[in-house]
């Protein structure tokens, strides 16, 4: 049986708000206090600035009818607890706290492969799915079925669920895609 490269684009979840933070206490802000104040501080990473993210999170802010304040991030803030990140955060089922990214912001506005662990920090809402881009050369045919990217380099962003459902696919595969994993979408697509 075929499976049709469809499939790929479910693998990840776009998460277009992450947090409103779950817990209630010094830093988390809700819907009323954040109209009343008329600025929502929204946290970004770097390559998210010229993505959807931005716009989404623009357009939320004009819904919510408040200013949109940006606040620059870089991955680790997201997981750290006053500078650093908990050696047990991936395997404390009991540790709860707020990330040092949302003591800056009410949300932060990326993509995120939700993972169990992670919902210990913050909520996600899963407000859309995004398809993953298989991009090829453009001399060649677009491969219909996993089957046709045997053998195939095939580069992809490391640490996310595309990782996982890649070698999911690839130990179904006789003659296996040869896997380059990158460290960013950016490297992946050069």
């Amino acid at each position: 049986m075929h499976r049709s490269l469809h499939t790929i684009g479910s693998i990840r979840i776009h998460v277009l708000l992450i947090a409103l933070f779950l817990f209630t206490g010094l830093y988390g802000r809700n819907l009323d206090e954040i109209k009343r104040s008329g600025k929502i501080y929204v946290a970004f990473f770097p390559s998210d600035m010229g993505s959807i993210d931005y716009d989404l999170a623009l357009e939320f802010a004009r819904y919510l009818n408040v200013e949109l304040i940006e606040i620059h991030i870089e991955w680790d803030e997201v997981f750290m607890r006053n500078g650093t990140i908990p050696s047990d955060l991936e395997t404390n089922p009991e540790l709860r706290y707020t990330p040092d990214a949302l003591k800056k912001a009410d949300i932060i506005c990326s993509t995120f492969t939700i993972i169990e662990w992670r919902k210990k920090l913050f909520g996600f809402a899963e407000t859309m799915q995004s398809a993953e881009l298989l991009l090829i050369n453009k001399k060649e045919e677009t491969p219909k079925t996993f089957e046709e990217l045997s053998n195939k380099r095939i580069g992809f962003q490391g640490s996310t669920s595309f990782e996982q459902r890649l070698k999911e696919i690839n130990s179904t595969l006789d003659k296996q895609m040869q896997l380059v994993m990158t460290a960013s979408a950016e490297e992946s697509k050069q």
